[in-house]
């Protein structure tokens, strides 16, 4: 499935998190796992994931962001899904995820 090329670009201090582009399948989703692992290993605060620019997400994707959260909370601090796009919206309302994952839709984490 390569409708468009997968990156995941790490965010400054302040924004604290990755955006990510492209497909999130079992490729690619050991990169933003390593990527929010740096992340949530400080323990310095909330970490968004930006996800506007996802074309397709898998099961093996909504593991890491479930994973990412139960972290997070562990340690008293936010996992934030910023912006999805439609498709990760589906399906994360598809595995009943809409109300367990704190999902920010009101824009970007950077501009």
């Amino acid at each position: 499935m390569s409708q468009g090329a997968f990156a995941v670009r790490t965010l400054d201090r302040l924004a604290r998190g990755v955006r990510v582009t492209g497909e999130l399948d079992l490729a690619t989703s050991p990169q933003l796992a390593a990527a929010l692992e740096d992340w949530i290993a400080d323990g310095e605060g909330d970490v968004s994931v930006e996800l506007a620019g996802v074309t397709f997400i898998d099961s093996t994707a909504i593991g890491v962001l479930v994973q990412a959260h139960l972290r997070q909370s562990s340690s008293g601090v936010r996992l934030r899904i910023v912006d999805p796009s439609a498709v990760v919206l589906r399906v994360l309302h598809l595995a009943g995820l809409l109300t367990v994952l704190q999902i920010d839709t009101s824009g970007g984490v950077l501009s």
